[in-house]
């Protein structure tokens, strides 16, 4: 029909414009916050565009839903206003007709939101944790410099290094006696006048080589010590004087300076946020239910709020031409609120996940198409209801 063709046309190219200025906010937002966590040393300036990008990929979701909301509405108002909803009601079209081409126009959007936060909103939130774990083991390995003590991981391990020469770099594919290794070790720079200590509950081991080298081995970083000794002190008793000493010397010895990158598929390492919808359904636990209410939430927010478009859509001189779009703006951040207000009732309540998500669609959706009849038929439906009612009790 005519205008199923003329909504379509017009919520399509106002949905883009409002798209296009929501993504330039959100982008300027995002680049400020991005240069002030670089400036604090959070994240890598390298990482700045990438991280930019992954997370417009979390707000478009987002900035999808609320532009065809307010489009919507900018279009069903404006309609109001040249009369052209009185030339469509006229011709035999009651406003509740508008609600099913309105959905039309909304489900590649609900197509594309479902893909987004199924498997790309998680996907990007992976990949900035990976970014902010490996930066973090960079930034700590940065410190570690000539003549200084280094703390290793955080830990209860300790390391001094007199000289560090980065310039010398090259593959070792031998042992110290010649044997070929199993894999190929890269030694990132030589070191020289090295001294550990290790702290372990009753435990003290200390080591101490004239030289050695760091190498990286399963994407981990060690300093390979080279024909140097080894003292392992254990105390008895809470007696400081009873302690056993033992005296090793070794060829080479290994510590652990920087720990492996942690694994995309290590589900212990991430929050549910950056968990795959697979991996939350095939385990049920209690974040994982509300990431995943969350996401398959998500598109479904898009038609209710469209129905609520149709709602609120109308034109009043009295109360200004942008009324309409600031109470659009307000339902829906209330709309939003309450969605998170429902992921608190499941954390803290342990109420059922189900429950809690739909609760609030099912009661918004119900809730809209009471309006939108009163709104199509005014008292005239709420009458007739009652009276269909009585009779079918007497």
């Amino acid at each position: 029909m005519l205008f199923k063709k003329q909504l379509r046309w017009e919520i399509s190219n106002a949905t883009g414009a409002i798209f296009l200025i929501l993504l330039t906010i959100i982008f300027i937002f995002m680049m400020i916050k991005a240069l002030g966590n670089a400036t604090s040393g959070k994240i890598s300036p390298q990482d700045i565009l990438l991280l930019i990008s992954l997370t417009s990929v979390m707000y478009i979701p987002h900035i999808i839903i609320g532009s065809l909301f307010i489009a919507s509405i900018m279009v069903l108002t404006r309609w109001y206003e040249t009369s052209e909803m009185v030339v469509w009601q006229s011709s035999g079209l009651p406003l509740i007709r508008f609600l099913l081409p309105l959905w039309k126009i909304s489900f590649p959007f609900f197509v594309l939101i479902s893909v987004l936060s199924l498997v790309l909103w998680p996907w990007s939130n992976n990949y900035i944790e990976q970014l902010k774990q490996n930066f973090k083991q960079r930034d700590e390995i940065s410190l570690l410099v000539s003549g200084q003590f280094f703390e290793l991981d955080k830990s209860n391990k300790v390391l001094f290094i007199e000289n560090l020469d980065n310039t010398k770099v090259k593959q070792r594919c031998k042992n110290l006696h010649g044997q070929e290794l199993t894999k190929c070790e890269a030694q990132n720079s030589e070191i020289s006048g090295i001294f550990a200590v290790s702290l372990d509950k009753d435990n003290v081991d200390i080591m101490s080589a004239k030289q050695g080298y760091m190498l990286e081995q399963n994407f981990g970083k060690y300093a390979n010590l080279i024909n140097g000794e080894r003292y392992l002190i254990k105390q008895k008793s809470n007696d400081i004087s009873n302690y056993q000493a033992q005296n090793i010397l070794f060829d080479e010895l290994k510590i652990k300076i920087k720990p492996s990158i942690a694994s995309s598929d290590d589900a212990s390492n991430y929050p549910a946020r950056a968990l795959s919808t697979e991996f939350l359904w095939k385990n049920p636990n209690q974040n994982n239910l509300i990431e995943l209410g969350w996401r398959i939430a998500m598109p479904f927010s898009l038609l209710v709020l469209q129905l609520w478009a149709l709602v609120l859509a109308h034109a009043n001189p009295r109360k200004g031409k942008y009324f309409n779009i600031i109470l659009s703006m307000v339902v829906y951040i209330v709309y939003n609120n309450m969605i998170s207000i429902s992921q608190i009732w499941i954390e803290k309540h342990n109420v059922s996940v189900l429950f809690s998500t739909s609760i609030i669609h099912v009661s918004l959706l119900i809730f809209g198409i009471i309006l939108l009849f009163y709104r199509t038929y005014g008292l005239y439906f709420i009458k007739n209801f009652i009276n269909k009612s009585n009779n079918k009790y007497k």
